[in-house]
C-alpha cells in the first residue's frame, strides 16, 4: 500500500512553475481547471490541437508527453475531429516518481447527439500495461460557445480523475485512451498526475447535468428540424 501524502502541500517553486504555464493559455483553455495534486506533480498541456500544430506538440513549459488520434480521426481547423465515425484520442505522460493519482481533462465540443461521458470514458493504463482503469470520479468544468470555421460550437470541460493509490507497484507512466464520438472536435486537453491521493474532481451537481441535457435535447431536435 503506498503511503498516503495528503498532509503535505505543493512547494512554491512548483507553484509558481505551474501559474507561469497558465497564465500563458490561450482563452479557450479557461475550460481545463488547474487541480493541485500534492507535493510532486506533473502537468502536460495542449491547447492548440488544431492543424495549425500537426505535431500535437505541448505547450511550453508542460512536461514531457505525447498525444495521438486514432483513425479516421484528424485534425481540423477547430481541433481533432472526424465526420464520418466515432475515432480515439491517447495521450501519455511520464513521471520521475510514484503516481497515485491522475486527472485527464479535455475541452470538447460534443455532437449534439451525445453527452459526456461518452462510451466507456477515458481509460487509463500505466507503466506500459494494458490495465484499461475507468475513471473513479467524472466532473464538467462548465461550457463556452465559440465561433469556429465550422461555424458556432458550444464547449465543454470534462474532467476524469483516477485514485492509484491502492496499486502495490511504483507507477512512472501513464497512458490514456479516450472514445470520441463522430462530429465530436477536441480543442484542448491536459493530464496532471501527482505522489498524493487527494481527490480534486467533484461530481457535477445534478441541476448542471439536467440543465446540459436540456441544452442537447434542445439542439438535437434543431437538428432534425
Amino acid at each position: 500500500m503506498k503511503p498516503n501524502l495528503l498532509a503535505r502541500t505543493l512547494p512554491l517553486p512548483r507553484v509558481c512553475a505551474l501559474v507561469a504555464v497558465l497564465a500563458t493559455l490561450p482563452a479557450h483553455a479557461a475550460l481545463l481547471a488547474d487541480y493541485n495534486l500534492g507535493v510532486d506533480q506533473n502537468t502536460t498541456v495542449w491547447t492548440t490541437l488544431s492543424n495549425a500544430n500537426p505535431t500535437r506538440t505541448a505547450d511550453a513549459g508542460s512536461d514531457a508527453g505525447s498525444f495521438t488520434i486514432g483513425a479516421p480521426g484528424y485534425q481540423a481547423s477547430v481541433g481533432t475531429y472526424s465526420y464520418s465515425t466515432d475515432y480515439s484520442i491517447t495521450v501519455t505522460q511520464t513521471s520521475t516518481f510514484d503516481l497515485q493519482t491522475a486527472v485527464f481533462q479535455v475541452d470538447i465540443a460534443m455532437n449534439p447527439a451525445y453527452t459526456l461521458p461518452y462510451g466507456t470514458g477515458p481509460l487509463l493504463s500505466y507503466n506500459g500495461g494494458t490495465q484499461n482503469l475507468a475513471a473513479s470520479l467524472f466532473t464538467t468544468n462548465g461550457t463556452e460557445n465559440r465561433n469556429t470555421s465550422f461555424g458556432p460550437m458550444t464547449y465543454t470541460g470534462g474532467a476524469w480523475q483516477w485514485d492509484l493509490s491502492s496499486i502495490g507497484e511504483e507507477i512512472t507512466s501513464l497512458t490514456i485512451t479516450m472514445p470520441v464520438s463522430v462530429h465530436s472536435s477536441i480543442s484542448a486537453a491536459r493530464i496532471d498526475s501527482g505522489s498524493s491521493n487527494l481527490a480534486v474532481v467533484p461530481e457535477p451537481s445534478m441541476g448542471f447535468l439536467a440543465l446540459l441535457g436540456g441544452g442537447m435535447l434542445v439542439a438535437r431536435r434543431r437538428r432534425a428540424v
